[in-house]
């Protein structure tokens, strides 16, 4: 059974082109509820999606949240980056949510690959995992 991987980011650049990033990539036609990025008009190759979401916030950001198994889809990300230069996808967090192994967080945009490991939301899981695991004490005498 694989660790699912959750990853999220913004995607930010000129509205014409992230009508033509839409327009190349995501899903025609929802499918069982996935909306987003489908990753076969991507790349062949690009790790079990389970789910790919996309909304427009109340403030107008383009966001996007992805399920996928064992690692997120950094190849497919990255080739989409190159294929549309002046988009960026920022505030990009991936984290292994089941194994802990990996918490990043950063931006991709064409030829520039800047994630860095997220010390934070890497101990907020750790005290998450400790506060599920502590058994409850009964109050103290």
């Amino acid at each position: 059974m694989p660790n699912w991987t959750y990853t999220s980011f913004k995607l930010t650049g000129p509205d014409a082109d992230i009508e033509r990033f839409k327009q190349a990539y995501l899903y025609a036609e929802p499918i069982d509820g996935d909306n987003g990025i489908d990753f076969s008009r991507v790349d062949e190759e690009t790790p079990s999606v389970r789910l790919s979401v996309y909304q427009v916030d109340p403030e107008g950001h383009h966001d996007f949240y992805l399920s996928s198994a064992n690692t997120f889809p950094r190849k497919a990300l990255i080739k989409m980056a190159n294929q549309f230069p002046t988009l960026v996808m920022e505030d990009f967090h991936a984290g292994d949510g089941e194994g802990g192994g990996f918490f990043l967080k950063g931006s991709i945009r064409a030829g520039a690959v800047d994630l860095v490991r997220d010390e934070e939301a890497m101990r907020d899981w750790c005290r998450q995992m400790d506060d599920a695991h502590q058994p409850d004490l009964p109050p103290a005498a």
